[in-house]
């Protein structure tokens, strides 16, 4: 009997895996119908989220000494933890102003809820802890409590309160029963330069003051131009962003989001004051699911007029008009155009497959990278220069006023209004709502990282597990559900990993 039965109990197990999996992409194929058709169905998200995977944080930290005094010209840098005790990325740099403040808006991924600020002055903590709240900073270095605020102490020391006793910036420390104007101490010293027999650095005066104009070469770039200090980057000096969209817009498409992949870096030159005197752009796409002949282009949060030229993009097919400066004609803020024709950079490994980069069976394919060099016609203010990754948008199939933006984004002027709410597009200027559909869902998604997009015709629900509780969530679960490779995270399979 037991022989009898053993099959029939597999067969009937069997038979249910298979109901449970057509069940399931039945759903999945009947939820991408209902997009196309538009019909009603449960919101993915929460209204108003903008699906981000990286958050823009305000830094407002003020330097002092020890009586409560502004210090101006500190050079502070600001890191990323990449584990306990070990300083990440460098993401940011700056000095503090005349009333000794450092006000910044620093782009980085949202599951990072601290951050390392290092300030090159003696007498202030070093890589000091920073807490974010509500995408802020907001405490002070010095001053006669050492820290306070978001400042919790330092990274290199366990006991916050040990912060008092130990004294140091970069190197060549005096350590213990060092003899100082006459009197012993165990203080810890560390200054940026020599020092002298009695302890004094050698190139500093005695009240330690650090003008902007007396940053060392250590720490200024460029120490033989006046306007020019220091240099930023996103997301960093060593890697790039990627930026995923789907290009069918106003109507959905297979939710892949590989129609248009693109790879790209800023870099920044700040004067001494954290004045923005040069921007500089690289975009390379690597993947292009589609057969559209998809534009890429940036919207800058300042008037096209704050820019003297644009040089090194790549426009091939005439239907981008410029102003002389480069900038693109008729828009309100400053608008750039790296390519306007993907497959000018990049193409398919044959005529016969056109997809580039979205198939495993196929040979990938390296193209090329715009890198635009933007001369600004005078140094812009932090505060007006805004915080990468700006207003990135692709222009779909060569169609001018057919836009796609990061959901929430403004749309540049050019753009065809009368698309809004066509298809399953639920953007409403009215109740600034944008590119989003009626169920919640983005045509474009940015990364701080390499993002290891789906391959052709599998959607990003499908590849990445986590990825509708997060959107359900509103960002607050699975922050991390694109860059987690824990089992339960990704189907590997559906990813193009080449």
């Amino acid at each position: 009997m037991k022989n009898n039965r053993l099959p029939l109990t597999l067969n009937s197990l069997l038979t249910l895996v298979l109901i449970s999996s057509l069940a399931f992409f039945a759903c999945q194929k009947k939820i991408e119908q209902d997009l196309q058709q538009g019909t009603p169905l449960e919101k993915i998200a929460p209204d108003g989220f903008a699906f981000v995977t990286s958050k823009t944080v305000a830094v407002n930290i003020t330097v002092q000494t020890n009586t409560n005094q502004p210090l101006k010209g500190v050079p502070l840098s600001v890191y990323t933890i990449k584990s306990k005790g070990v300083l990440g990325d460098k993401i940011f740099t700056g000095f503090s102003d005349a009333s000794g403040r450092f006000i910044a808006n620093i782009s980085v991924p949202a599951a990072i809820d601290t951050l390392i600020i290092d300030p090159k002055y003696i007498g202030l903590i070093k890589n000091a802890k920073a807490v974010i709240t509500n995408n802020s900073i907001t405490g002070t270095i010095g001053g006669s409590k050492t820290f306070t605020g978001a400042i919790v102490g330092s990274m290199s020391v366990a006991n916050p309160a040990a912060e008092r006793n130990y004294v140091r910036s970069n190197s060549n420390g005096v350590r213990g029963n060092a003899t100082i104007n006459g009197v012993t101490t165990n203080t810890v010293f560390s200054y940026l330069s020599p020092y002298d027999a009695d302890g004094r650095p050698t190139v500093m005066e005695p009240n330690d003051a650090i003008e902007a104009e007396m940053v060392t070469d250590l720490l200024d770039e460029f120490p033989n131009d006046s306007r020019r200090a220091y240099t930023n980057y996103y997301p960093s000096k060593t890697t790039w962003a990627s930026i995923a969209f789907e290009d069918q817009w106003p109507v959905s498409g297979d939710y892949d989001l590989n129609d248009l992949v693109v790879k790209y870096q800023y870099k920044w030159v700040s004067s001494g004051s954290n004045e923005v005197v040069d921007l500089y752009g690289s975009f390379a796409p690597i993947a292009s699911g589609a057969t559209f002949q998809n534009g890429f282009g940036v919207q800058l949060p300042f008037a096209a007029n704050k820019i003297q030229s644009v040089t090194g993009y790549r426009h091939t097919d005439n239907y981008i008009r410029l102003n002389a400066n480069g900038t693109e004609a008729s828009q309100t803020n400053a608008v750039i155009v790296p390519f306007d024709n993907c497959r000018s950079l990049i193409r398919p490994v044959s005529a016969a497959s056109p997809m580039i980069n979205t198939d495993m069976s196929l040979a990938k394919v390296t193209g090329d990278t715009v890198r635009l060099t933007i001369a600004l016609a005078s140094p812009i203010s932090n505060a007006s220069f805004g915080a990468a990754p700006f207003n990135p948008f692709i222009i779909c199939d060569k169609k001018r006023g057919f836009e796609v933006h990061l959901p929430g984004m403004l749309p540049t002027d050019l753009i065809d209004r009368t698309q809004f709410g066509k298809g399953v597009d639920n953007t409403t200027p009215a109740s600034n709502i944008y590119f989003v559909t009626k169920q919640n869902y983005p045509w474009a998604l940015n990364f701080m990282d390499n993002f290891v997009y789906p391959v052709e015709q599998q959607s990003i629900g499908n590849a990445y597990l986590k990825f509708f509780g997060w959107a359900a969530s509103g960002g607050r679960d699975y922050r991390d559900w694109n860059t987690n490779t824990a089992s339960g995270y990704r189907s590997n399979s559906l990813l193009f990993t080449k």
